[in-house]
């Protein structure tokens, strides 16, 4: 699922936590206007809700 564009440093995730734990999965491509540029960044994955 496509998730956000950022366009400035120090990202913050602000969707609410879901109530039951879950593991969510981010990864990142560098874009240059509207095309990617690059490969994807490796999956880094963090355990949230609860």
């Amino acid at each position: 699922m496509k998730f956000a564009f950022d366009t400035t440093p120090g990202y913050t995730d602000t969707c609410p936590p879901p109530a039951t734990l879950v593991k969510w999965k981010y990864r990142a491509i560098y874009r240059v206007g509207d095309q990617q540029v690059g490969q994807w960044s490796n999956e880094m994955s963090i355990t949230v809700g609860g």
